[in-house]
């Protein structure tokens, strides 16, 4: 058979949810790229996650969550993105589909404004997320406490985009469970304080000042969370004692 033909029946297998069959042809083909792509872009994985939702009615097939789980045990690139410049972690995301975004994370899927943004009104999602990081950070980081995890980078930017939320009782339990987190600087040298400051968020301020952020913490410029303040109330939470304002 053809690469072309190949291609196509191997999307049908998935697009029908035949995990045996599936399976049968991955130990058919061992040098098979799991990685191809269709003509809209679609990794199979994608195509797999995107049928998660599928209602199935017939007597076989329809084992869309037992394929995605088989890929994703596999080298396969989970950051593949489709025509429309979406991943896996995105249609995971937007369908609810909490158990498979956590294995894509966990595999290393980047999560982008558009995951977070579907994931940070989900209290239980959050947790559940960075749960599923705990034995694995300590696996990951071999005892190395100087060595930062990838369970800690996404704890991190769940918790920073939290902090222009208005979410604040998420932000709170992630300050108690996490206090660490606080003081951690992201990619741009920032920390909990800078955001909060940066996004006028004078309700998440009060909560990082209760945990006694350190509020002469600078970015790479040097400059402390109170260089970003555009707001009176904002200056005032931060230094009472401000004339200003």
């Amino acid at each position: 058979m053809s690469y072309e033909i190949d291609r196509e029946y191997i999307f049908r297998i998935v697009h029908l949810g035949d995990s045996q069959e599936f399976l049968e042809i991955l130990d058919r083909d061992h040098t098979l790229n799991i990685n191809i792509q269709n003509e809209a872009g679609e990794s199979l994985l994608i195509h797999c996650v995107k049928r998660l939702k599928t209602k199935w009615k017939a007597v076989f097939g329809g084992e869309f969550r037992t394929i995605c789980k088989i890929l994703i045990k596999r080298n396969i690139d989970v950051n593949l993105q489709d025509a429309s410049g979406k991943t896996a972690a995105n249609y995971a995301a937007e369908l609810e589909q909490l158990d498979v975004l956590k294995l894509l994370i966990l595999k290393g899927a980047r999560l982008g404004r558009a995951v977070l943004d579907s994931v940070i009104d989900k209290e239980d999602w959050i947790l559940s997320i960075c749960a599923s990081f705990a034995k694995d950070s300590e696996l990951e980081s071999g005892g190395n406490s100087g060595q930062v995890t990838r369970g800690e980078k996404v704890k991190l930017k769940l918790f920073h985009r939290l902090l222009a939320s208005k979410y604040l009782s998420t932000i709170r339990w992630m300050c108690e469970l996490f206090p660490e987190m606080i003081e951690k600087k992201n990619e741009d040298s920032l920390t909990a304080l800078h955001i909060v400051v940066m996004e006028n968020n004078v309700d998440a301020l009060k909560i990082l000042l209760e945990f006694q952020t350190n509020v002469e913490a600078v970015d790479s410029k040097g400059h402390t969370a109170l260089h970003f303040a555009v707001d009176g109330s904002t200056v005032k939470t931060l230094d009472p004692y401000d004339e200003t304002s």
